[in-house]
């Protein structure tokens, strides 16, 4: 599994090639290591032209080929507003995650996390997280709920709700 924040660079084939970039840099703002960061997925084959202005998009005829050059069963990445958390690409070849729920508090969106065992089988981790602030006894409180719904390979769903309350202390 190769995991990156944003996606595939027509300029790189290998992971070897990839190792071999001076990554201690600032991000340009073209060549492989922008490419790196800024790709996106697409449902095009092969290269397009970014909307972003940086990086290219990829389609499932380079994601497929990348990592069977590679022995590799999957591109993870991030990057990309999801909605659910997480979004399959590529026939399952990539997926995109994302960790950020309710992103800028406006979008309303869920996140997603990726656990991996040592043998690489994975389970995806769906959720969402809501504050309420309330107060008691001149003490505000904030409480979260985070509720993770359990996402198998076989798209089968159970929810676990989490709810914590902590005091912040206010000037009275």
């Amino acid at each position: 599994i190769f995991c990156l924040h944003g996606g595939l660079s027509p300029q790189i084939d290998t992971l070897e090639h990839i190792m071999s970039l001076d990554r201690v840099q600032e991000v340009p703002h073209e060549g492989p290591m922008c490419d790196l960061l800024w790709s996106d997925p697409d449902d095009r084959c092969g290269w397009g032209i970014s909307p972003r202005g940086a990086g290219y998009t990829f389609g499932q005829d380079l994601s497929e080929q990348f990592n069977h050059t590679n022995g590799l069963t999957l591109i993870s990445r991030a990057h990309q507003l999801v909605m659910e958390g997480y979004n399959w690409a590529h026939d399952k070849h990539v997926v995109t995650i994302f960790s950020a729920p309710n992103y800028c508090y406006r979008c309303g969106n869920q996140a997603a996390i990726m656990e991996m065992d040592e043998h690489l089988e994975y389970t995806l981790f769906r959720f969402c997280f809501e504050f309420w602030f309330f107060v008691c006894n001149n003490v505000q409180i904030i409480a979260f709920v985070v509720v993770l719904k359990v996402a198998c390979l076989f798209e089968i769903a159970t929810t676990v709700v989490c709810v914590c309350a902590f005091p912040i202390f206010m000037d009275v």
